[in-house]
């Protein structure tokens, strides 16, 4: 099985800002790049650039991890789309856009918040105890 880092791409974005326009790219959608999971890793690997477009309702397969120090929690879930977006990878930058044309750098908050229209965000952490037993519900919001 392949896995292909992006993390490594989000280091390199670490310099730039804002939002930025790609041009002429390759663009696939997500399903196209799950049937074709080959040609498409090899094209990543290679470092060429390529959107991705996600459709509303669509499920996107997640591996999430957090680790804290003090506790480490990983998941394998999928996410469902809430509304139609594209994710820009290649040339160092990973970015986010409404519109498949103007894409935010994944990690500017404010330029993310400026394209999406995002307003405010929220987390919260509890401790639930029921029948079922104990968990530890967290949730993380953005409006």
């Amino acid at each position: 099985m392949r896995t292909i880092l992006i993390s490594s791409l989000l280091l390199l974005t670490s310099c730039t800002s804002g939002t930025f326009r790609p041009g002429s790219v390759p663009r696939v959608s997500i399903s196209q790049l799950s049937s074709e999971k080959d040609v498409f890793s090899r094209k990543l690997k290679n470092r060429e650039e390529l959107i991705i477009s996600v459709k509303k309702g669509e499920v996107i397969p997640a591996q999430f991890t957090f680790d804290s120090g003090i506790v480490l929690y990983k998941s394998r879930e999928s996410m469902t789309a809430q509304r139609d977006f594209c994710i820009y990878i290649g040339k160092g930058k990973f970015g986010l856009s409404p519109d498949c044309k103007t894409f935010a750098h994944f990690h500017k908050g404010s330029s993310l918040k400026k394209l999406f229209g995002f307003k405010r965000g929220s987390v919260s952490l509890g401790l639930k105890i029921d029948k079922e037993g104990i968990s530890v519900p967290i949730l993380i919001k953005q409006n």
